[in-house]
């Protein structure tokens, strides 16, 4: 097979129906959708696995027989592939690996469709008055009443409003398997997940294939009969909109004789939706293998349109024509994809139920001008704010140096300043002493009278000691001294004359008590002469 050249936008489309792995590439090159290719993969066990960190265990469940997919006898093109299992050593994340490979790596954008029961709907038959995140949570609510497990997370709901007030929820229910497959494999596809643009069911990707296809009256009823390998499904549409989604039929290609429950189940919901006549029976899936078109072109009037699933607005891009009718087998994968390339279209279905962490953890911070500008000047800005900061440090430095140089002085001057005030402190005793001095030197026959009256009483009182005596003015002196009766300093105050005993404290002097004195005496003439006496 000739390698495809990729160009223009590219989006890959997957979808996994029990082992049938489905996948389908397109790319838009200006308005025109190309068929890139598609391949139809078998994978060596369901994906019903448990993610732990990077490893993906897989549950593997016995396969009875494995019966390779026949598409060679429909369409002898090889653009789609058809990959055996049990050969080799292969398992899903080398299969996975296999199918990845042939796009480009991170150049292409990845669509999943989830089947049941992985996701499952929902329906109200009122919106409550409520729009948007308000009916949002009411239908989290409804929901969540008498259901078991971890609550619902917000990003795990879509819905759709219908004309007449009804809600139909879209709810993820559960892990999507294969993207903890794509997570653990992810070193070997370009080291990341291929950027997911959504995860949605393949009865919406059926419908909005649909949609970009064909152009019905506005009251025309149309069935799109989906055939899996595990299960099928009828999918209405009234003019080019959903109308109504089956319950999950739970038989697919294999089962025995499942044209005609398609027919009958056709049938009941035409009764029980009360509709008159079906206009359209659109294909899809295996419907060819299983033989639905012969049988229901049987029971349907002829004016019934009844046909496989056709891509008018899809480009072959040289794509084998046996090869391009075979591609209903791949529709819901192809809707996906299609999709994708056509995201900003408002008349398609835009459900999403990526995970959260999924769906933050692809985010790409995308620059604007002047981010770009920005990003040029963060070195410039850096060099300046970096030699800035270095001119500071220095400044910083001189100055703590300066401040040190500064305390420095600081102490010595403090030492100059205590050495000072000790001098001035001298300096007032000096003042004092010269004072008493002075007034001696002025009446020096009074005081040496008086100092000689002191010394003659304390020898005739006995055991007094002076110690200390101070003049504050040139008439009052101040007497200190020790003895050890204390009895005997009131007859020493009293024996000076015209003197106060001003107080009497006890001491302890080598183990022996004293009592300290301190009096106060007036000088006067008369105590002069006393003492001449």
């Amino acid at each position: 097979m000739a390698r495809k050249k990729f160009s223009g936008k590219i989006a890959v489309g997957i979808f996994v129906d029990g082992l049938s792995l489905q996948v389908a590439c397109l790319a838009k090159s200006g308005k025109k959708i190309k068929f890139i290719d598609a391949q139809i993969v078998n994978l060596a066990t369901k994906l019903e696995a448990i993610y732990t960190g990077a490893q993906v265990l897989e549950q593997i469940e016995p396969i009875s027989e494995t019966t390779p997919i026949d598409i060679t006898s429909e369409a002898s093109a090889t653009d789609l592939l058809l990959t055996e299992t049990g050969r080799g050593a292969q398992d899903n994340a080398s299969i996975l690996i296999g199918v990845l490979s042939r796009y480009p790596k991170r150049k292409y954008k990845l669509a999943i469709s989830a089947p049941e029961p992985y996701i499952f709907y929902s329906t109200f038959e009122s919106n409550w008055g409520l729009k948007g995140n308000k009916l949002k949570e009411k239908i989290i609510e409804q929901i969540s009443k008498g259901r078991t497990g971890e609550p619902l997370k917000s990003d795990a709901i879509n819905y759709l409003e219908f004309p007449d007030g009804s809600v139909l929820a879209i709810v993820r229910d559960s892990r999507i398997t294969l993207i903890d497959l794509l997570d653990g494999i992810k070193k070997s596809i370009g080291g990341r997940i291929p950027k997911i643009s959504f995860v949605e069911t393949p009865e919406l990707s059926l419908v909005n294939l649909v949609k970009l296809n064909y152009k019905f009256p506005q009251n025309s009823i149309t069935v799109i009969i989906y055939i899996g390998h595990e299960f099928s499904r009828l999918i209405f549409m009234k003019g080019n909109d959903l109308f109504h989604i089956s319950p999950l039929i739970g038989e697919g290609v294999d089962s025995y004789n499942i044209a005609n429950t398609i027919y009958s189940r056709l049938i009941l919901e035409q009764d029980s939706l009360g509709l008159s006549v079906i206009n359209n029976i659109i294909l899809a899936g295996e419907a060819q293998a299983a033989g639905v078109k012969e049988i229901l072109t049987q029971m349907f009037p002829e004016d019934v349109n009844i046909d496989y699933i056709k891509f008018p607005n899809l480009s072959p891009d040289g794509a084998d024509p046996l090869l391009f009718e075979s591609l209903p087998r791949v529709a819901v994968a192809i809707g996906s994809a299609w999709r994708t390339l056509e995201i900003d279209r408002k008349d398609l279905y835009s459900i999403d139920l990526t995970p959260f962490e999924i769906r933050e953890g692809q985010k790409v911070f995308k620059l604007g001008i002047l981010g770009w500008l920005f990003l040029i000047l963060i070195p410039i800005l850096t060099f300046q704010i970096t030699t800035r900061i270095a001119q500071l440090n220095r400044t910083l430095s001189e100055t703590q140096t300066e401040l040190q140089r500064k305390k420095s002085e600081l102490a010595e001057l403090q030492i100059l300043q205590q050495q000072v005030d000790i001098a001035r402190q001298r300096l007032a005793y000096y003042k004092s002493t010269f004072g008493v001095l002075d007034s001696m030197r002025v009446n020096t026959d009074i005081w040496s009278s008086f100092l000689q009256k002191i010394a003659t009483e304390a020898q005739n009182v006995g055991r007094i000691w002076i110690t200390d005596i101070s003049a504050s003015d040139p008439r009052t002196i101040t007497i200190k001294g020790y003895s050890l009766y204390r009895n005997r300093i009131p007859r020493f105050s009293n024996a000076i004359g015209n003197a106060t005993l001003m107080q009497v404290q006890v001491q302890e002097i080598r183990g022996r008590t004293v009592y300290q004195f301190e009096i106060k005496a007036s000088i006067t003439p008369e105590i002069a002469k006393t003492a001449k006496k």
